[in-house]
């Protein structure tokens, strides 16, 4: 993880893609709030494509009833209307939510999910 200071705000970048990661993400948060007004996370190109590469699914490979497993969090596909597809987690207080990410058909579903991986373990949202 690296931290970059720019004009108006503080970039923390994640260098990988890990539940790991993560948590020490939102450390490193915390610590820089303190004297920073604007500070955002998020992922480097790099961490990105080694994390696409490692779940290559495509959202126009998934199908209705198929559980998919991303850094320990089981994504239901629960509905795939066109180029639409809906994916049920639990999130952090154990209800069930869905998620219908309007993205081409083409897009990996590791990419499409990362930020509500990131949302669920760390409870703040990524690239904000």
């Amino acid at each position: 993880m690296k931290t970059r200071k720019y004009k108006n705000y503080t970039a923390i970048y994640l260098e990988t893609i890990s539940i790991n990661e993560f948590t020490k993400s939102i450390e490193k948060y915390k610590q820089v709030k303190k004297t920073e007004k604007y500070v955002v996370i998020r992922p480097t190109k790099k961490a990105i494509n080694d994390f696409i590469q490692s779940h290559p699914l495509l959202l126009s490979e998934c199908t209705i009833g198929d559980s998919y497993e991303l850094l320990g969090i089981q994504f239901d596909v629960v509905d795939k209307y066109k180029s639409l597809v809906t994916f049920s987690y639990l999130n952090r207080e154990g209800k069930k939510e869905e998620v219908t990410p309007f993205i081409q058909s083409t897009a990996p579903v590791a990419g499409v999910l990362l930020e509500t991986i990131f949302e669920y373990v760390t409870g703040k949202l990524l690239y904000f």
